[in-house]
């Protein structure tokens, strides 16, 4: 005979001071059952709460899943971090172009992220949500290389490397490690 038990929904976890974003890293939900005398017991996991903007993208088994920005980074989030960009009112959601590399890291490090690198666009690409800069815009990636061009990739399936001083065709987006 199967006795269901129900054990009391525990408080949701807290995340810890250095995420602020996360309002809950899970919630574990158990379920009892006695059956013939054993006790099973049932773990659900709720996904972690994302920070807005951001999507979760699986990746490979053995590599560990990220967050990456829905969008390229806009004039408008671009110009709160740094005051001095100036731009027309009509291209506030629109993507930030004309940055270096150098600048679009920058950016990243102060908002505590990084470049997408370029071994995860492929997987990030791929993700739901994920929404490109545009056939003609291509996005600053970190290769790893040091100095001289750096790596751009572009949704059509485009590899290249631009100068490091940047272009008016030359746009950015930011990850950071999932929780």
């Amino acid at each position: 005979r199967l006795l269901p038990i129900a054990a009391p929904e525990p408080e949701p976890m807290e995340a810890p001071p250095s995420t602020p974003w996360m309002s809950r890293i899970l919630a574990i939900g158990m379920t009892l059952a006695v059956l013939g005398g054993l006790v099973a017991i049932f773990v659900t996991q709720e996904p972690a709460q994302l920070p807005a903007g951001m999507l979760l993208v699986p990746t490979a088994p053995g590599r560990p899943a990220f967050l990456v920005d829905r969008t390229a980074v806009t004039n408008q989030a671009f110009a709160e971090r740094v005051p001095s960009h100036t731009f027309a009112p009509a291209n506030a959601d629109r993507p930030v172009v004309g940055i270096t590399y150098d600048g679009a890291a920058a950016f990243a490090a102060s908002n505590r992220k990084r470049l997408l690198g370029a071994v995860e666009w492929d997987a990030a690409q791929a993700t739901p949500g994920f929404v490109p800069a545009g056939m003609q815009l291509w996005e600053w990636v970190d290769d790893g290389a040091v100095g001289g061009d750096r790596a751009v990739r572009r949704v059509d399936g485009g590899l290249s490397r631009r100068p490091a001083e940047g272009g008016m065709d030359t746009t950015f987006r930011t990850r950071m490690d999932a929780p």
